[in-house]
């Protein structure tokens, strides 16, 4: 999820629309990196405007912000910033929230309920080029990835629900995947249920693992 080799951390960028929370997040990079500047957002817009001055080595982002969704901001800031560690912190620990934004392009997943320690060990860990994840979101990727394969046979997917389903496991909303394929939104929720109906799945969460065991991550990468 992060590359080999040691991490130097210049420019922090936090993203967090509540002020006691922004000021939490702050305190520990202040404790993790103490050689590097915070830079502190509470909307996308501000976060946005701030990444482009400052180039970020760094971005904890939380997911559910007043003017939109965090995934989609890691999304723009990995195309703008590739070289950016994005670790989500959030109190979302579902499948549907972690494969979203890990699609995106987070390189780490921090629950915001754990103790304060325990993250501040997790940021840690970014100097030696290791991810940052909350303890509990390893073992539900582990339980995710070594669950029995499915005996069922391949499902047969027009070359548009593939293109979707895609989209979709990779954290992409509906609209957003209608912008990307040049179709409208209800073009996308459409082919959505008809995605969801051939593959007997009634979730992104579920959508996720089924993308996965078709190939459409490796082949839409």
């Amino acid at each position: 999820m992060v590359p080999g080799g040691a991490m130097t951390m210049q420019n922090i960028l936090v993203i967090e629309d509540l002020p006691a929370s922004q000021a939490w997040l702050a305190g520990m990079l202040r404790q993790a990196f103490p050689a590097a500047d915070i830079h502190a957002a509470g909307t996308l817009a501000e976060a946005g405007s701030i990444a482009e001055r400052i180039n970020p080595d760094l971005a904890l982002v939380d997911l559910n912000l007043p003017d939109g969704s965090g995934c989609g901001f890691i999304r723009k800031l990995k195309s703008a910033c590739p070289d950016c560690i994005c670790v989500v912190s959030t109190i979302f620990s579902d499948d549907d929230h972690l494969f979203s934004a890990l699609h995106a392009g987070a390189s780490g997943y921090l629950l915001k309920d754990r103790p304060s320690a325990e993250q501040l060990a997790c940021l840690r860990q970014l100097i030696g080029g290791l991810p940052a994840v909350s303890p509990p979101i390893v073992t539900r990727l582990m339980d995710s990835f070594h669950a029995p394969a499915s005996a069922t046979p391949p499902t047969e997917l027009t070359d548009r629900e593939a293109e979707i389903l895609g989209l979709i496991s990779k954290g992409y909303t509906v609209s957003e995947a209608g912008v990307s394929l040049d179709i409208s939104r209800n073009t996308v929720s459409t082919h959505v249920k008809s995605i969801y109906r051939k593959l007997k799945i009634s979730s992104r969460a579920e959508a996720t693992p089924e993308a996965i065991r078709l190939g459409l991550l490796t082949r839409q990468a």
